[in-house]
């Protein structure tokens, strides 16, 4: 049983204890967004875990594991076929205080701060004002502890290509009807594991 399964080890997010002077697990840093994974693939598998392995990747690479059909909205890719690789990460927090979006791309993330617009994404108008504050970090520099922004290091054509990424993302149609998900009521017994759980 132990050589066929697939089994993961994960969190559902990281936590930052003090590192780009940032406490919890709010920011998109990559040690917030990119949680401690350990997986072991079955013994026969002709595939194993790319450099680039996100937790989005986790229900398309278990459906195919199963050979059940991977829903049609999952953003993430199976492990089994990474075909289609993602050149840009991007991650969005839509938080009380403000809005942030964070885009990866070649060794760069990128995090943008937008006025708070709570609970949507920011305005048309704010993203043509652009963002409040804007940071760049080098992934190699921020996952060897080194913190240090790179905003000065980098070109007005790099910085832009990033920007324009992220800027695309929030004007599209958000992935969740937030009308539909607060009409919705968990079950019963959800409700039950939730407050055992401590969550209610």
């Amino acid at each position: 049983l132990f050589d066929s399964s697939l089994i993961i080890i994960t969190g559902d997010h990281g936590e930052l204890f003090g590192e780009f002077d940032t406490y919890g697990h709010t920011s998109l840093y990559d040690q917030n967004i990119r949680p401690y994974m350990i997986v072991k693939t079955p013994a026969n598998a002709d595939w194993s875990v790319p450099d680039t392995a996100s937790t989005i990747d986790f229900l398309p690479t278990i459906a195919t594991s199963i050979e059940a059909p991977i829903p049609d909205q999952c953003q993430g890719s199976a492990w089994q076929d990474m075909s289609k690789e993602r050149s840009f990460r991007i991650t969005e927090a839509i938080k009380p205080e403000s809005y942030q979006i964070s885009v990866e791309n070649e060794g760069i993330l990128a995090v943008y701060t937008y006025p708070e617009q709570y609970p949507e994404r920011p305005s048309v108008v704010e993203l043509d004002n652009g963002p409040i504050e804007e940071e760049y970090y080098q992934l190699r520099d921020t996952r060897a502890g080194i913190f240090d922004k790179s905003n000065d290091k980098l070109s007005r054509s790099i910085k832009q290509r990033l920007q324009e990424k992220a800027e695309a993302f929030v004007r599209r149609a958000p992935v969740v009807d937030r009308d539909r998900q607060r009409a919705v009521q968990p079950m019963e017994e959800t409700e039950e594991q939730l407050k055992h759980l401590g969550y209610r």
